[in-house]
């Protein structure tokens, strides 16, 4: 295989580096480690290859991550058409399989567009200097942070999609109010907390947001439709047509009737 390897002598440690490289692209490249008592973190460069979880391989490729943690089996190839060039870190001892969920990230897996190309440059700069006599306590540093940001985006993308699974409830039930406690027996979880999942993917609270877009379902209902305004109300969740109209002249800054009568022409954006 074509590669550049720095391998590190053995010591005592809970958390070590046991090697470290480059590897260039090469259609024969294959790994397999049953049962490792390594974990490998390694990131593509460029090119594309295979990676083996729980038996399911999947494909990788530029900017992607992938972390195989000790106590399971690891396989991965390079694609033959297309090999990667990719850096890695192999780091043993006790922690090696624990050291991941420890820092925040729950499993082993791949990451696409990992965004983590600045700390894998520092990597491959260490594979290809002179060796010094620290180097393995710096890709240790480098090593968990990798880990601890992975750990911080899965994170982020969990809150996302617990704010789109909300977001998809509200779209799915304009006909009716939804309030903040059907959203936290949804996600099982505060209402404080979905309040503020919600807010930080999308900028306005689930209130805001269910009812901007009633108003604007409104508004089209009222520009291309001769629906009664009590019809319209009812359809949107709203019992009192007159609440209704007097709700959507303080958020669009005109009555529903003008705004029909005008075309569609007159008020102001929901606020």
């Amino acid at each position: 295989m074509n590669e550049k390897l720095r391998f590190f002598p053995s010591v005592n440690l809970p958390l070590k580096v046991t090697l470290s490289g480059i590897t260039f692209p090469d259609s024969k490249y294959h790994i397999v480690r049953p049962h490792s008592d390594i974990s490998v973190i390694e990131y593509i460069f460029g090119g594309q290859g295979y990676v083996s979880i729980d038996g399911r391989f999947t494909a990788v490729g530029k900017d992607d991550v992938y972390l195989l943690v000790a106590g399971s089996d690891h396989e991965y190839y390079a694609d033959p058409e297309d090999p990667f060039e990719k850096v890695f870190i192999n780091v043993g001892g006790s922690l090696a399989r624990t050291c991941p969920s420890e820092l925040g990230l729950p499993q082993e897996g791949i990451y696409k567009n990992s965004g983590l190309k600045d700390l894998f440059l520092k990597i491959r700069a260490l594979a290809t200097a002179e060796p010094r006599e620290d180097d393995d306590a710096a890709l240790i540093a480098l090593f968990t942070e990798e880990v601890y940001r992975l750990g911080k985006q899965q994170s982020t993308a969990g809150k996302n999609r617990k704010a789109a699974k909300m977001k998809a409830y509200i779209d799915g039930n304009l006909h009716r109010k939804v309030d903040n406690d059907e959203l936290a027996k949804l996600l099982y979880r505060s209402k404080d907390y979905c309040i503020k999942c919600f807010f930080a993917a999308y900028g306005v609270t689930p209130y805001e947001y269910q009812t901007n877009v009633k108003m604007a379902a409104a508004k089209t209902m009222l520009k291309n439709t001769s629906l009664p305004i009590a019809r319209i109300a009812a359809a949107l969740g709203y019992g009192d047509p007159q609440y209704f109209s007097g709700f959507f002249r303080k958020k669009c800054g005109i009555p529903p009737r003008d705004y029909r009568k005008d075309g569609g022409e007159g008020g102001r954006q929901e606020r």
